[in-house]
């Protein structure tokens, strides 16, 4: 073996440049995602939700929903019967022989929760009977009537967007100053136990707490 064939072999294989990213490139790619994503404005915020409610007055008033109402889903809330272990609720359209499926609870309120919602532009109607240990009534029931509407366009639309900003938990809390800040109480109210029944244990459970307790809907002092 001469040198040169020793020289070739020993000398080491070149491995090809990986090619760097270009500034232009990377640009390319960071500044239009960048351009796409939204900020959420102050309207949505949850600072502003929090201090709405802080500030939001409704008048007291079991049992609820009563009047119009724009929630989907909305929550009912009525007075503590002394003596009562459980209550019945009923839920049906007035005018309408047919009523929901009793549904028992411990508590004197009821959430309506997903999948279930309320068509707009009916009136409903709904029975609360309490309910001793021994499932027999204690007292008279309680009744109320309300109408599901929708909302006002400058109002929907305000949900609507609201709705791109916001979800879950969070959404229920941005939604809830959105109607305290149209003077929706039970709106107001439905949001709230939204909230809670997702997070119970959230940041914001004390000012919902608090705000349910102020419109007289079953909640203790927070």
């Amino acid at each position: 073996m001469d040198f040169a064939t020793m020289r070739s072999r020993l000398r080491p294989e070149r491995i090809p440049p990986i090619p760097a990213i270009s500034a232009a490139l990377l640009l390319g790619l960071v500044v239009p995602f960048l351009a796409n994503v939204e900020h959420r404005p102050t309207e949505f915020s949850l600072a502003l939700a929090r201090t709405r409610l802080e500030s939001f007055q409704g008048a007291p008033r079991t049992p609820a929903p009563q009047g119009e109402i724009f929630s989907e889903r909305p929550a009912f809330h009525w007075d503590a019967v002394p003596g009562a272990a459980s209550y019945s609720f009923r839920l049906g359209v007035v005018d309408g022989d047919d009523w929901i499926t009793p549904v028992t609870t411990a508590l004197p309120r009821f959430l309506v929760r997903p999948p279930g919602k309320l068509e707009s532009e009916k009136r409903y109607r709904y029975a609360i009977g309490a309910l001793d240990p021994a499932g027999s009534p204690v007292g008279a029931p309680q009744t109320g009537e309300f109408q599901r509407v929708d909302p006002p366009p400058a109002l929907a639309g305000t949900i609507a967007r609201a709705r791109r900003f916001a979800k879950g938990a969070e959404l229920s809390l941005v939604l809830a100053g959105i109607f305290a800040e149209a003077g929706a109480s039970d709106d107001v109210a439905s949001c709230l136990e939204t909230y809670l029944d997702a997070s119970p244990a959230g940041s914001d459970a004390r000012l919902a707490e608090t705000v349910l307790h102020r419109l007289g809907r079953g909640r203790p002092a927070a």
